[in-house]
């Protein structure tokens, strides 16, 4: 980016250029690669081993984030969302038992193998009975991959 020495004392000038400062080599890179790569996988072709083990990965993280956003925004790049494994995670929630052990709501499954959630006709209703409990729940996590289109 070219400025002069003057356009360089407005704070938005000389911010535009920090952030910009790695938009070459995004581009670069993108252009180079033949499949979709990851936010992450541009970040360590572009900072190196400091992208994942620096005290400002975050940082470099948002700034990659960032520059992605804009060249998907400008049509440069294609986004495609790509499922992980599944991972179970523990998260406390909070949850409503009565005191035979009956929780508010049961999952129950149809025929077509569609799984619903009802209140449970054998729970006994009573403001005391919520408490916070560990609750292991199975989540998908998507990724965003991008692709240079232009």
């Amino acid at each position: 980016m070219n400025v002069t020495k003057y356009e360089k004392t407005y704070a938005s000038v000389s911010k535009a250029i920090n952030d910009v400062c790695h938009l070459e080599t995004v581009v670069e890179f993108l252009r180079q690669q033949t499949k979709p790569v990851t936010c992450a996988e541009v970040g360590n072709a572009v900072f190196g081993e400091e992208y994942s083990r620096s005290y400002r990965s975050r940082s470099y993280s948002a700034q990659m984030g960032q520059v992605l956003r804009h060249l998907r925004e400008g049509g440069f790049v294609k986004v495609e969302k790509r499922n992980c494994d599944p991972i179970e995670i523990e998260v406390e929630e909070c949850v409503y038992r009565d005191e035979n052990g009956n929780l508010a709501t049961i999952k129950v499954h149809d025929d077509e193998g569609n799984e619903y959630e009802i209140p449970n006709p054998k729970y006994h209703h009573s403001y005391r009975n919520k408490h916070w409990e560990k609750v292991k729940k199975t989540v998908i996590p998507t990724v965003n991959t991008y692709i240079w289109v232009a």
